[in-house]
């Protein structure tokens, strides 16, 4: 999710959904906002600390290419700890899985998962315009055979329907473009 702003206060950092109220806890005055989908590449540079590895990991969550582009460019950024993981899972539901035995993720790793998911994503994308794509020449086949019939054998559309045999699903699908 690209809409998070990270809000770093005196007593440390959280991260709020984009709109929220951008104020520290009471007395805490925030020191610096940010939504990491505005940022540009050269302000991440801005952060000593892992939060730069947070940020630049949520505005190129949906960019495996930038992503790795960013690993690339920053040897720092190819192991997160724990608590930056959480983060992670939590902002863009990275569902990222450290095993309890390990202290850091191997950012590789993620990427790898992240670009398998859109694969995945894109396959299931595919399938279903092939099965959409079916039906529709299943159903204009039908179409065609009805009136076929009815030009052919002087029939009615009802009669060339129970004739052929459609289910009341197929009769009401093809209905339309007789």
């Amino acid at each position: 999710m690209h809409g998070y702003l990270a809000v770093l206060c005196a007593g440390g950092t959280r991260l709020a959904p984009t709109g929220a109220k951008r104020r520290c806890r009471e007395g805490q005055i925030p020191r610096y906002l940010t939504e990491p989908a505005m940022m540009e590449k050269e302000d991440f540079d801005k952060f000593s600390t892992t939060l730069k590895e947070v940020l630049t990991f949520i505005k190129y969550s949906k960019d495996a290419d930038g992503l790795q582009e960013a690993l690339n460019a920053d040897p720092e950024f190819h192991h997160l700890g724990r608590e930056e993981v959480d983060v992670l899972n939590a902002c863009v539901n990275a569902d990222l899985r450290l095993p309890e035995s390990e202290v850091t993720l191997d950012v590789c790793e993620a990427i790898r998962v992240l670009n398998q998911r859109a694969a995945e994503e894109a396959a299931e994308k595919a399938a279903e315009k092939a099965a959409e794509k079916a039906e529709r020449k299943r159903i204009t086949t039908l179409v065609e055979s009805i009136n076929n019939l009815k030009k052919n054998m002087g029939w009615s559309s009802e009669k060339a329907m129970e004739i052929m045999g459609l289910s009341e699903s197929d009769r009401k699908a093809a209905a339309p473009f007789l």
